[in-house]
């Protein structure tokens, strides 16, 4: 346990010499580079829960992103709390980068890619009736 106190001192004692102007946009760089990669193998992860497939490779995505995720922020701390606070800024523009995009079509519900089959996007008349538009399955009521 001796050696990790003094692997810890040296490594913040290394980091405080950093001047500020290196220090912050390399933890900014950092939050960015952790983020995307944490929130890719997120995606990945999810892709491969919908798929049902290899599910030891999901095993092994969580583990990884949720190691990386703690290594890259317990190094931030010991450069201080304003470099903690700027590598969280660059994972969560790391995070709204990731949310903007789209899922793959190949993920879609099949509802979305033939267009949606909600009742308020009928037609009043049709919701009446029970009848449905040509090439719209009827949705089973429960």
């Amino acid at each position: 346990m001796p050696q990790v106190l003094v692997l810890r001192e040296l490594l913040a004692h290394w980091l405080s010499e950093i001047p500020a102007s290196v220090l912050y946009p390399a933890c900014l760089i950092g939050g960015l580079l952790l983020g995307h990669g944490y929130f890719h193998a997120l995606k990945r992860t999810a892709e491969l829960i919908v798929r049902q497939t290899n599910p030891m490779l999901g095993v092994l995505l969580t583990l990884g992103r949720l190691t990386l995720m703690t290594l890259g922020l317990l190094l931030a701390v010991q450069a201080g709390a304003t470099a903690l606070l700027v590598t969280l800024i660059g994972i969560l523009i790391a995070k709204a980068g990731h949310m903007r995009k789209p899922p793959p079509v190949s993920l879609r519900p099949d509802s979305l890619r033939q267009g949606s089959l909600r009742p308020d996007k009928l037609r009043s008349d049709e919701l009446k009736s029970g009848t449905l538009p040509p090439g719209k399955p009827r949705e089973t009521q429960s």
